[in-house]
Order: C-alpha cells, then sequence, then structure tokens
C-alpha cells in the first residue's frame, strides 16, 4: 500500500516535471505516513511531506505543494469511487438500512459534486466566462490561487499519469481494504462478507481523513464500531485498533526514515504545525 502510495505520488511529481527518485518518493511517503498517527486526522503527515517538498522546489514552490494535495484529494475520489461501486453489491443492507442508504446517497453525491467541480476546472469555457473571472479577482490570495491552477494544468496535458494513478489506486484501495478483512478474520469467528468491507471501510476511511483528532484516533474505532455494527459485527472498534497496530509497525519505518532526515523534516513540521489561516507558502 505505501510503495504503492509513493509511486502514485511520484506520477504526479513527474507531471509537474519536479524529479524525484523513487527512493525519496518512498522515504518521504513514509515519513508523512509517521506523522499521519501523531497528526490531526489520518492525513495530517500530508503537510509535512508538502512542506518538504515545497521549500524544496524554490520558484515552483506552489506546483510541488499541488502534487501532494491533489494526490490526497485525487486518491479519495477513487475511494468514492469504490465505496460507490461496492453498493451495487450490498444492495440489499443498504436498501433495509436508512441510515446506510443516507451514507450511499452522500457518496452519490459527493462524487457527483467532485466531478462537476473537475469538469468546470477543465472546461476553458467556464473558465474564462466573465462571472468566473470576476468571482477569481474577489477571492483571497489571489495570486496563489493562480499558481496553483497553473500547477493543475499539467494535469489536463498529461492524461496519461492520471490514468496510470487512477489503476494504481484502485489496486492500493483494494489491498486496504482486503488487510481490514484479514484483521476482522482475526477476531471475528463467524463468517465474513467481504462485500459488505468494500461499501464500509472506505467511509470509515473518509471519516478518518477529516482533522478531528490526531492520528483519527476514537474517530477511526467509533466509525468502525459503528459502520460495521449496521451489518451485525459487534468487533468493530477492535478491527480498528487491530490495524492501528500494524500502522503503527510501519510508522517504526518512517521514523527511522524521519531521524535519517530529521534536519531538513523538522522545520517542515513546525510549518505544518502553524495556524491553518496562516498562506502555506509565498507566491512563487
Amino acid at each position: 500500500m505505501l510503495f504503492l502510495g509513493a509511486l502514485r505520488w511520484r506520477l504526479f511529481l513527474d507531471a509537474q516535471e519536479i524529479r524525484y527518485s523513487l527512493r525519496e518518493a518512498y522515504a518521504l511517503t513514509m515519513i508523512g505516513f509517521f506523522f499521519n498517527q501523531v497528526m490531526l486526522g489520518s492525513t495530517g503527515g500530508d503537510m509535512v511531506k508538502a512542506y518538504v517538498v515545497a521549500r524544496e522546489q524554490k520558484g515552483r514552490r506552489s506546483a510541488a505543494l499541488m502534487t501532494v494535495i491533489f494526490d490526497r484529494v485525487f486518491g479519495l475520489i477513487i475511494l468514492l469511487v469504490v465505496a460507490l461501486g461496492a453498493i451495487a453489491f450490498n444492495f440489499d443492507i443498504v436498501r433495509a438500512d436508512a441510515e446506510l442508504a443516507g451514507f450511499a446517497i452522500t457518496v452519490g453525491v459527493v462524487l457527483a459534486g467532485a466531478l462537476a467541480a473537475c469538469t468546470c476546472f477543465y472546461s476553458e469555457k467556464i473558465r474564462t466566462a466573465d462571472w468566473v473571472r470576476a468571482t477569481v479577482r474577489r477571492v483571497p490570495f489571489r495570486g496563489f490561487l493562480s499558481n496553483f491552477t497553473l500547477a493543475l494544468d499539467a494535469y489536463k496535458r498529461r492524461p496519461r499519469p492520471i490514468a496510470q494513478a487512477a489503476m494504481l489506486s484502485i489496486v492500493l484501495h483494494v489491498l486496504v481494504i482486503v488487510s481490514v478483512v484479514c484483521a476482522a478474520k482475526a477476531l471475528i469467528a463467524g463468517p465474513v462478507s467481504i462485500a459488505h468491507f468494500f461499501f464500509l471501510i472506505p467511509l470509515a476511511h473518509i471519516v478518518m481523513a477529516l482533522p478531528i483528532t490526531p492520528g483519527s484516533i476514537g474517530t477511526g474505532e467509533a466509525a468502525y464500531a459503528f459502520l460495521l455494527g449496521r451489518v451485525g459485527i459487534t468487533q468493530g472498534s477492535l478491527v480498528s485498533l487491530l490495524m492501528r497496530l500494524v500502522y503503527l509497525g510501519w510508522a517504526v519505518i518512517g521514523c527511522a526514515f524521519y531521524l535519517q532526515r530529521k534536519t531538513k523534516v523538522s522545520s517542515a513540521v513546525e510549518e505544518a504545525r502553524s495556524t491553518p489561516g496562516d498562506s502555506p507558502v509565498p507566491d512563487d
């Protein structure tokens, strides 16, 4: 999972013509994974990774930051696709449970909104409309937004790495879900429906990405307990705890990478912990 995540991120780096070896991309991915266990949500470490790359790419900081942001958003969109596709194999339980039906509708609406936003962004007709330009002129950090827009344009010109990243994301998410199924089988004596996990675990991980608690501690356990409880699995919180132990084991490797690069990464960690309202980096 972590190796595929590093490989996907490197595709986005290459699309921006930011050259990192796979070894270095993997090291930064592991460092980010380590900080994911202690910073808010399950994605806090991504900000550390983003600041490390941004500090090293002087003159192209917006593009460097965009690779990390786009990688995370892209992964979440594919996760929504997996959850939505799994509804076809869980239609009976979704139809019988009003709350699960509500989650399914929410997933569909959010995914439709994300695809609509992408369509609007990549449509030259919409982007050049007078009302769009007038709106952009009124938003704060216009220069920074403009730099991000230019960075996103690079992905529009390179559809091949985006398609490759989509395939990697599907495989990555499938592996994550399978690992959770293995954890569940280690704790549950009875049969486990894999189809249920393909719908419920993506929902739990979306909740865990919210910056509520450090490392999503408690948030993940609550999400697993609630969602798996809808299909009669009462050990949801224990499944989450077992997966957390697995993640902590891999985070030790990330910590080792961090200690090797502590001088370079420490300043980025401080920036990532700074006030969220601050501009993350100055305009290029």
